[in-house]
């Protein structure tokens, strides 16, 4: 076979395998301190570790994250927003998020969190908490409770069908990894704070589905969801935020700024 035509077909399993995603994934992530900023950019050092091992506290195995990155402010770089990404390509198959008006939850409950939070030091964390909720990048409120791959007739017919549970398990993975990640990390300085936040990146489409009040189901697409998640019986309840590639790289990471202002102004 030509090298052309080999590579040709390298960087269509690529694409495909999602290896790509990944890696445009980290890329938006490294770039985040350079995005333009007026008058200044609150985003400092920027590490990013591609496929992050953790072990899983469930099953007691080492597993694998698709990145971490670990955003630090300029101000004051201990303090630190931590986000555990798991990447799905999707192979175009929509995500369908399903969300209730009537099952919602408000995250500064104490029965649940938007994300995982560690500090050290004389810190008001009351006005840390509260800051922190009304951030771009950590969710205040949750509505979908539910995520599958959508299967339609024609896909019975593939050797592999698709796999309705994919996005279910990325979304435990996701959770797991930050779980274990945020446990597991110690800092040196006296004063910190530390915030830990699971994302799913899909290259699929995403649509919210829901009953209107005569039962007829509605779709409607969406850029972005976050869902409540429950990692174990005797754990809080955690968000995890699913969204687009696109949104993360023209909405998600952007809003890393004002996220990191909030933090450090207190």
């Amino acid at each position: 076979m030509p090298h052309d035509e080999l590579a040709g077909k390298i960087a269509t399993w690529v694409e495909r395998s999602g290896f790509a995603l990944e890696l445009r994934v980290a890329r938006a992530f490294a770039q985040a301190p350079h995005l333009p900023r007026e008058p200044f950019t609150e985003i400092g050092p920027v590490e990013v570790t591609p496929a992050k091992m953790y072990r899983d506290r469930t099953e007691n195995k080492w597993r694998e994250t698709d990145m971490l990155a670990e955003v630090h402010s300029q101000r004051d770089q201990n303090r630190v927003l931590r986000v555990v990404a798991e990447c799905k390509s999707g192979a175009g198959k929509p995500w369908v998020v399903f969300t209730d008006p009537h099952r919602s939850w408000v995250t500064d409950d104490d029965a649940f969190s938007g994300f995982l939070f560690r500090w050290a030091g004389a810190l008001d964390v009351h006005k840390i908490w509260k800051s922190a909720r009304g951030a771009p990048c950590l969710p205040a409120k949750v509505t979908g409770y539910a995520l599958a791959e959508a299967r339609f007739t024609e896909d019975q017919n593939q050797k592999q069908p698709t796999d309705p549970d994919v996005p279910y398990r990325a979304v435990r993975q996701a959770m797991a990894a930050a779980m274990s990640l945020h446990e597991e990390e110690r800092a040196d300085a006296d004063t910190y704070v530390r915030i830990t936040v699971p994302i799913v990146v899909t290259a699929a489409p995403i649509f919210e589905c829901s009953l209107s009040q005569t039962g007829e189901v509605l779709t409607v697409p969406v850029n972005y969801a976050a869902l409540y998640a429950q990692p174990e019986a005797d754990r809080t309840p955690l968000a995890v935020q699913v969204m687009t590639e696109d949104h993360l790289r023209n909405e998600w990471v952007p809003g890393l700024d004002e996220t990191l202002r909030n933090l450090s102004w207190i």
